[in-house]
């Protein structure tokens, strides 16, 4: 019969039964014994570090209840009946196979640290519990549900959270030296040396084995913890690297579409038009090709010279010099159409006298020309702009060295270029410097560019031994200071250490 009826039940149809709850139930199981191993690199993308802990210790907790209840109800309590073993000792294991299926319950209800602290509190409970009412003093049985309590402790640290497994490992001892003076020990275990040293030994190993074990169980979970971390962090890494593309792909689109059609478009008109265009007009129509093909150029040559310092180690000359007349012939030398739009620029220069770097003076320039022309672009024409060097000293103290007189040299020198432009919001300042970053707002505003010109700078300040950083409020009109550090020129006068 492939049906069969129970009175006071409804009909029940077996082969249905068996085609849909056998595989739902398998599948259950092995996800339960699968899922703690599993190494999910989407789970890593798509959740947070809070929410990959939290289904790690779902995960691990589910395992450990669904084998505890399994074995409990299954083969330790019909095992315990066939033996005929007290009623106390079936009596622990069947409320130990009702609270592991209560805490499976809840933890698939979500709540995994009730769970889990209904389950190694309970049967921490029931293990000192037992101790206590047990007839026979401390003899196998008991030290077996202390064993069982150190198992706790265990699950305590790799399941629950830090203060709160450090508090239930901590309580879990202390209460098992009480109970462990209060109970007597059985005849069995006293050995030559009375109950008193027997006991002071017995106790000795067990309360080592607890704290070794939390110790354990805290390295375990922390060392998990910390895996988790590095694979959240690389997969953050890997969605900025795959951000950082398909924003550097549009910008391309962006940027090189306007030059390279006014190119063509200029040279077409040329080609098609020839002598019925004026002088004027052929000239007019030449001009913008030329300066489209040359922003082109100067497009395709940023990202050539970031791909070169990228690729290998610049060749750097480091030579010592004095930074304020660099900077003064910079400004003399400069030529940038945004330095005469507007009306003429008035550049302030504020360096402190005889303050020298120990660096490449054309990689210095070349830094202090990218900052200059980041500044134009991004402020408005004709605001003043101004450009400041000094000395510094590093917070570090010299404990050896011997100065012959005055103040010790300084370490660094800080050069400075400040606008009056629409600023940096101080959230989006620490990323400002890696490579195809720009300000949502600069990405459809008017200026071109595909976020090159400051990632260009600091690998070039890094290289020199620097570091480079902005400074904004992001408010506008209060504009930037973009700062970077070179190491300072050794005095003639500085005596060697």
């Amino acid at each position: 019969m492939q049906q069969f009826l129970i009175r006071g039940l409804p009909e029940m149809d077996l082969p249905r039964l068996r085609a849909t709850a056998l595989p739902a139930a398998w599948r259950y199981v092995r996800e339960v014994y699968t899922a703690p191993f599993r190494a999910d690199a989407e789970l890593a993308q798509a959740h947070s570090f809070a929410e990959q802990e939290r289904t790690r210790r779902a995960a691990i907790l589910r395992l450990l209840l669904f084998t505890t209840a399994g074995i409990m109800g299954l083969v330790a309590v019909p095992v315990a009946l066939a033996e005929r073993l007290a009623l106390d000792d079936v009596a622990v294991l069947l409320v130990l196979a009702v609270l592991a299926l209560v805490a499976l319950f809840g933890c698939q209800r979500g709540q995994v640290v009730p769970a889990a602290l209904l389950f190694v509190g309970g049967g921490t409970a029931l293990g000192l519990g037992f101790a206590v009412l047990h007839p026979g003093g401390i003899d196998g049985a008991v030290l077996s549900s202390y064993s069982g309590i150190t198992l706790f402790i265990l699950i305590g640290m790799l399941l629950l959270p830090g203060l709160a497994a450090w508090a239930v490992a901590v309580a879990a001892v202390g209460l098992t030296f009480a109970t462990f003076v209060v109970v007597p020990l059985a005849p069995g275990l006293i050995g030559a040396h009375g109950a008193g040293a027997a006991k002071t030994a017995l106790l000795g190993q067990l309360l080592g084995a607890q704290a070794l074990t939390a110790l354990l169980g805290w390295t375990a979970a922390r060392s998990a913890q910390a895996g988790m971390r590095a694979a959240t962090a690389a997969a953050m890494r890997e969605r900025e690297v795959t951000a950082l593309k398909e924003r550097f792909m549009i910008e391309v689109n962006h940027e090189l579409r306007t030059p390279i059609m006014t190119w063509y478009g200029n040279t077409e008109l040329l080609a098609q038009m020839g002598e019925l265009t004026t002088s004027d007009e052929r000239q007019h129509m030449t001009a913008r090709a030329l300066q489209a093909g040359d922003d082109v150029l100067d497009m395709l040559n940023q990202v050539l010279q970031v791909g070169d310092l990228e690729g290998q180690p610049l060749n750097l000359q480091p030579v010592a010099f004095t930074v304020g007349p660099l900077l003064e012939n910079v400004l003399k030398t400069y030529d940038a159409p945004e330095m005469r739009a507007g009306g003429p620029r008035e550049v302030a220069l504020h360096a402190a006298p005889q303050v020298r770097a120990w660096a490449d003076e054309a990689r210095v320039r070349q830094v202090v020309e990218l900052l200059l022309s980041n500044a134009l672009k991004y402020s408005p024409p004709g605001s003043p702009l101004a450009l400041s060097v000094r000395a510094v000293h590093s917070a570090r103290r010299r404990v050896f060295a011997r100065w012959s007189h005055g103040d010790p040299p300084p370490d660094f020198v800080q050069i400075s270029v400040r606008d009056h432009g629409l600023g940096v919001p101080p959230a989006d300042a620490p990323k400002l410097f890696n490579r195809f970053v720009r300000l949502e707002r600069d990405s459809v505003g008017a200026v071109r560019g595909m976020g090159f010109g400051l990632y260009q700078c600091r690998l070039l300040v890094e290289a020199l031994g620097g570091r480079i950083w902005v400074e904004s409020t992001g408010i506008p009109g209060e504009g930037s200071t973009f700062c970077f550090t070179l190491p300072a020129a050794p005095s003639p006068r500085t005596p060697l250490v």
